[in-house]
């Protein structure tokens, strides 16, 4: 890390920062570790189950060969030091189990500590994902970090906010991948006076595949805090719901105007009287930055960074 530093300080010194698009992105990189010593709380649960099973199995061979009257000595011996292996296990899974509950981790590296089990878009490694923001001028490092992250959806925030202080501007763009998506990092950025060009994950949903209406074919009208349907009809506010931290608006028709619509079969399944929509509080800045992004593609692809930058 200091080598880096170094190296950013230089870059800035020699004016090789353009400071005014960055892009962001993940790579995993291999520990030294495999995945045999990457413990879960299930796994090690699993082991201690069956090792449990198997000393019940070897004290019952052993309460056997102590009733027999011949070559019990030998074969008590071997059992004996079997079950003297298996309770050794026993022990040592029962420290690894207790040292990750009170760690909080999900898992526990004994080799690499700090390296974990990842999976990301069918790739697999047991190591890290470092993230790494590259300005558009030069595609020079501007910083890293080293994450135990599976995805890439929490990282836009914090790498935004570090390379923003790194590079001592008041504001900066950023362009990352649809992983990268996550509304909550996308409002904060931009009341961090960063705008993000994080494109939004396909929402292909199993109404779209039966050719049912979905939520983007109904419009929202902000001035009276209502959705309108594809036949022009009303969802009114009903309800407010707290999911996953967030605070989200539920929209709901009429069943008796459903029931008389001429869309209803593209609209709502045989045994669903209304139709209900959600929304979430900050929506409009999603909204905001999903129109800037598409208003900002030009300018981007001026910079040289738009299509080259942006891909993951």
């Amino acid at each position: 890390m200091a080598v880096n530093k170094d190296f950013v300080a230089l870059c800035k010194e020699l004016d090789l920062f353009g400071r005014e698009l960055v892009a962001i992105d993940g790579s995993f990189f291999r520990g030294n570790v495999s995945k045999g010593s990457i413990y879960t709380e299930e796994r090690l649960k699993k082991l201690l189950e069956r090792l449990e099973q198997q000393i019940t199995e070897y004290l019952h061979c052993i309460e056997q060969a102590d009733q027999e009257e011949a070559g019990q000595g030998m074969e008590q011996t071997e059992l004996q030091e079997k079950l003297q292996t298996l309770k050794e296990w026993q022990a040592k899974h029962q420290v690894r189990l207790k040292k990750l509950q009170e760690s909080g981790d999900k898992q526990l590296a004994e080799v690499d500590e700090d390296a974990r089990w990842l999976t990301k878009n069918g790739q697999c490694v047991t190591g890290y994902n470092v993230q790494t923001v590259v300005d558009d001028k030069h595609k020079l490092l501007v910083t890293c970090e080293v994450t135990q992250a599976g995805n890439d959806e929490n990282q836009l925030e914090g790498m935004s906010k570090v390379a923003k202080a790194e590079l001592e501007v008041e504001q900066l763009d950023v362009t990352a991948d649809t992983g990268y998506f996550n509304v909550q990092a996308i409002k904060n950025c931009m009341e961090a006076n960063i705008t993000p060009y994080v494109p939004e994950p396909n929402k292909t949903s199993q109404a779209s595949l039966q050719s049912r209406f979905v939520r983007e074919d109904f419009s929202y009208d902000a001035e009276a805090n209502r959705f309108i349907c594809p036949a022009g009809e009303l969802l009114e506010y009903k309800t407010t719901l707290k999911k996953d931290g967030k605070t989200i608006y539920q929209y709901a028709s009429q069943a008796a105007v459903c029931a008389q619509c001429p869309l209803r079969k593209r609209c709502l399944p045989p045994k669903t009287p209304y139709r209900h929509v959600t929304r979430w509080e900050h929506e409009a800045v999603i909204e905001a930055q999903a129109k800037k992004r598409l208003n900002g593609s030009s300018k981007l692809e001026e910079r040289g960074g738009g299509r080259e930058m942006g891909d993951g």
